[in-house]
């Protein structure tokens, strides 16, 4: 029987492929204290050994720990430093592993820098800390961020250092460890916050290189005097037998003020009637600011010795009259308005209970224009009708159209009712005004010739 041998050949294991480490920085959640600890960490490197040096860190601080395995036959190491707070903060240290022939850095950061603490100045009105009080107001000083509890507040009420008795309190945070709000509530009294004082709140710190200050102050510079002159409204020049010009004046500090008035060209003194003084109300000024309104009735007499013009400048060294918007014909003379007014719509008078006239004066100049409406000879409430314009003509001709709508019920237009469109305008010869009536019965608008008492003439009916 024959014999037979086998050999056994032991099997091939293949040794993992090599790999450099990843290097990370580890940072401490917490800088408080007298020492700060911080480290590196290299991770995923194949085979062993992988040593780690530091730049920057004194003999003796740095501690590596033993190599452990990680999944995938990697490894990893750690080593951490533990530094003097005052040499760890702020500094920038070099995590060095040395693998093979990697050779891989990583800057850490032992501690970000603090960051700056923030000062603010807060003044409620409405309390002194815990109650209404109308003799104080509350001051409210607070001082943020890393430290800030350690903070020391000093107030000064218009640069004087004073003792507020000011109550501290500081409370944590959300900004991490050693965050904090430092407040200081302090009461002044109303005369001297009314009196527009300058209250500021200052802090200092040991990391701080100059103080921290937050200034708070009521003063508000107050604006200048002035006054104004109103001349009469078209309206009131031309349908009132005694218009008024009227002065303004503002911001005024006391009531007691002396009013002349002059006519320019000379002229003795004019009298005036006033209605002031008084604070408007929403304006924002303080008790301290006054206005006044004086209204001069210019009477019959004024108009007849001064050519009346809105735009006029009625009185010199006293105030400016505004004006209109300047033409770009300033040189120009004065055109009067064509005049036009329409019947409401057949369409509008089947469909509604509403009638609409309408009237349209173009083409005149200057662009002051009067535009208003009556009814059987009376005038028409300016709440029922309204104005758009004027407004210039296309082409630049320097001359100027407006549009104005009057809506009445529809039965007062059926049961016949003259309604009349009267624009008044300085280039209109005689008494400044063109009426253009209209009616059911018109076929169109009638062309008026107006005299003093408005009376119509000249019917043309189809």
């Amino acid at each position: 029987m024959g014999v037979s041998s086998l050999t056994l050949t032991p099997p091939l294991f293949l040794a993992a492929p090599a790999h450099s480490p990843s290097v990370f920085p580890l940072v401490s959640c917490s800088c408080d204290g007298d020492r700060v600890s911080f480290g590196c960490l290299a991770s995923g490197f194949f085979p062993t050994p992988a040593a780690i040096t530091w730049e920057g860190v004194a003999s003796g601080e740095a501690l590596s720990f033993p190599e452990v395995s990680t999944a995938s036959d990697a490894l990893s190491v750690t080593s951490r430093v533990t530094a003097p707070a005052e040499e760890a903060e702020g500094g920038e240290f070099v995590c060095r592993v040395q693998h093979r022939s990697s050779d891989v850095q990583e800057s850490v950061t032992a501690c970000p820098p603090a960051p700056a603490l923030s000062i603010s100045l807060l003044a409620d009105p409405n309390q002194d800390g815990h109650a209404p009080d109308p003799a104080h107001v509350l001051l409210l000083c607070q001082v943020r961020g890393r430290g800030a509890a350690d903070a020391r507040l000093t107030w000064a009420v218009n640069g004087d250092v004073t003792d507020l008795g000011a109550e501290l309190s500081s409370c944590q945070d959300g900004g991490g460890a050693g965050h904090a709000t430092l407040s200081g509530r302090a009461n002044v009294s109303r005369e001297l916050w009314e009196g527009g004082a300058n209250f500021s709140c200052q802090a200092d710190h040991a990391h701080l290189d100059t103080p921290l200050r937050a200034s708070l102050s009521t003063f508000c510079p107050q604006p200048s005097p002035s006054v104004l002159i109103l001349p009469p409204s078209l309206r009131d020049l031309y349908l009132s037998p005694s218009p008024n010009l009227t002065c303004v004046a503002s911001n005024l500090k006391s009531p007691r003020v002396k009013f002349t008035w002059e006519r320019s060209g000379g002229g003795g003194a004019l009298g005036v009637a006033t209605s002031g003084p008084f604070i408007p109300t929403g304006t924002g000024f303080s008790n301290r600011n006054w206005f006044l309104q004086l209204v001069l009735p210019t009477g019959t007499s004024l108009l007849q010795s001064e050519p009346v013009s809105p735009n006029r400048n009625w009185f010199s060294q006293t105030g400016t009259s505004p004006k209109s918007p300047p033409s770009p014909f300033p040189d120009a003379a004065a055109v009067a308005p064509k005049v036009f007014a329409f019947p409401p719509p057949p369409e509008e008078l089947a469909a509604s209970e509403t009638a609409t006239l309408t009237c349209l004066a173009s083409g005149f100049r200057p662009r002051d224009v009067l535009v208003t409406w009556t009814q059987q000879d009376a005038p028409v409430d300016e709440r029922k009708f309204s104005v758009l314009g004027p407004e210039e003509d296309a082409g630049s001709s320097g001359t100027f159209s407006v549009y104005s709508k009057l809506s009445v019920p529809a039965e007062e237009w059926r049961r016949g009712d003259v309604f009349g469109c009267v624009v008044g305008h300085d280039g209109i010869q005689g008494v400044r005004f063109i009426q253009r009536n209209l009616d059911k019965a018109a076929a169109r608008p009638a062309s008026v010739n107006v005299s003093v008492v408005l009376a119509d003439s000249d019917l043309v009916c189809y």
